[in-house]
């Protein structure tokens, strides 16, 4: 099937331990804050934050999202000091990644943040040869035995689900008025950057629909049309088709993530 609304993938949300700290005061005590390292959704990295602040502070904190601009907000049950800027950890801050700004905020019980966290890329075109997660089920190392009277048994360790699209008409060229292809004139570098990610094995957000940017599934590359792994990529152009300048990539195989 084709899509005929414009889809999102929102991506990004990897801490390492160039991005991982939180340096804040309650009271006279001054907290560290250490998120654990690794790739996260947007909606998962919210949890962790809070845990992270929670684990080390005597106040109440967690984060919530607005899905439509993605921008962030903390909230604290008491009076904190944010050290953003003059924090002993500050060079290694996560604020970027949260989309805050990297100042110090005295006497705060909230930090709105000033820009998206992470990235969003918006495929310029309606996903072709969709396939939802809810149409794609397979049992995972599944193994089948028939017994000598017939009997037919299956063994495995639970269930997959699979997401399948194609990405088409990528381009950063004008395009004409009432086209159904979106003019975004960083279109092809920005879905090579998303690709980029996605090659890293890290989970994304799926949002089917981007006038519901709340309703979205978490995804994991598993496989594109040149690696089985989903650890590589060949963005190709179209030639074939008279479309010097277009590019695409088809099928694009996901897994869902759920609990990342």
């Amino acid at each position: 099937m084709s899509l005929s609304v414009y889809s999102a993938f929102r991506y990004g949300h990897t801490v390492d331990i160039s991005n991982r700290d939180i340096d804040f005061k309650e009271g006279t005590n001054t907290r560290h804050a250490v998120v654990p390292v690794g790739s996260y959704t947007l909606t998962k990295l919210l949890q962790v934050v809070a845990d992270a602040l929670n684990s080390v502070g005597s106040n109440d904190y967690s984060l919530s999202v607005d899905y439509q601009t993605g921008i962030i907000t903390l909230t604290s049950s008491g009076s904190f000091d944010s050290l953003g800027a003059t924090g002993e950890n500050a060079s290694t801050s996560i604020f970027s990644l949260l989309g805050f700004a990297s100042v110090d905020s005295l006497g705060i019980t909230t930090i709105i943040g000033g820009e998206r966290s992470g990235s969003i890329y918006y495929p310029q075109f309606f996903l072709q040869n969709y396939m939802p997660t809810k149409q794609n089920l397979r049992a995972s190392d599944s193994t089948v035995s028939k017994s000598a009277s017939g009997l037919v048994s299956v063994q495995k360790f639970g269930d997959e689900r699979f997401m399948k699209c194609d990405l088409l008409f990528i381009n950063d060229l004008v395009q004409p008025p009432g086209s159904l292809i979106k003019t975004n004139l960083t279109g092809y570098e920005d879905a090579l950057a998303f690709l980029e990610y996605c090659i890293t094995k890290a989970p994304i957000e799926f949002i089917e629909d981007v006038s519901s940017p709340d309703e979205f599934e978490p995804l994991l590359l598993e496989s594109t049309p040149t690696d089985k792994s989903g650890t590589g990529f060949e963005l190709v152009e179209t030639f074939a088709r008279n479309l010097p300048f277009y590019y695409e990539i088809k099928p694009l195989i996901f897994r869902l993530a759920e609990g990342q």
